[in-house]
């Protein structure tokens, strides 16, 4: 397929890395109105064989693309070599086409830097592809400001309810029994809170990924 080995291409062989980086702020206007975009691989060929119109949804498309690539604009010539060579050694070899179905999928400006560092993650060798797959789709499917507030486990402080119940529809949460040392009366018992709220060890890994600096507290 046409598409993907170009985005392979575009990621591999610093397609557009020139341009990308004297774009400024991605926005839509910006993708309409510059033609230096046409040069970078993917997006030529995007243009060229797949002939993607003028409309919005095609404009938004090209932008999460082009987000996602300068997310990537750091990667090393070896881990470009690496990278190469782990797609070309996967089994079904549809990274590229995986990687612009999951592209398409996303639903906030702020997520494609997001699933470029977790796909950055894959290339270093810190999961594998399926767990690069599951995370995506957990990006794709949550509501950001929700997910970010799994940053609340780095400071060690409780999760209200507010935010539990999205956070456990994600997989990222678990909930155990909490246990009190000493003696507890009743009363007290039952004003305290009998559960809470823990990274599983998807959310660990996750949360590792997204902020390498912070030790999650537990």
């Amino acid at each position: 397929m046409e598409i993907d080995k170009s985005l392979i291409t575009t990621i591999s062989e610093n397609g557009g890395t020139d341009i990308l980086s004297e774009l400024g702020e991605i926005t839509l206007d910006l993708i309409v109105d510059n033609d230096a975009i046409n040069q970078i691989p993917i997006i030529g060929t995007l243009k060229s064989i797949y002939k993607i119109t003028n409309s919005i949804s095609d404009h938004l498309f090209v932008q999460k693309i082009l987000k996602f690539l300068r997310e990537l604009e750091t990667l090393s010539d070896k881990e470009k070599s690496e990278m190469k060579s782990k797609i070309d050694n996967e089994s079904d070899n549809k990274v590229g086409e995986t990687l612009l179905e999951i592209i398409n999928k996303i639903d906030d400006n702020n997520k494609p830097k997001i699933i470029a560092v977790i796909f950055k993650s894959y290339i270093n060798g810190e999961i594998d592809f399926k767990t690069f797959q599951k995370f995506s789709q957990i990006v794709n499917k949550s509501y950001l400001p929700d997910l970010l507030k799994l940053t609340i486990f780095f400071r060690g402080q409780p999760i209200t309810n507010e935010y539990s119940s999205s956070l456990l529809s994600m997989g990222l949460i678990k909930i155990s029994e909490k246990k009190y040392s000493g003696q507890v009366s009743l009363r007290s018992l039952s004003e305290r809170q009998m559960f809470e709220y823990k990274l599983n060890d998807d959310g660990k890994k996750l949360m590792y990924i997204l902020y390498p600096q912070f030790e999650v507290i537990s």
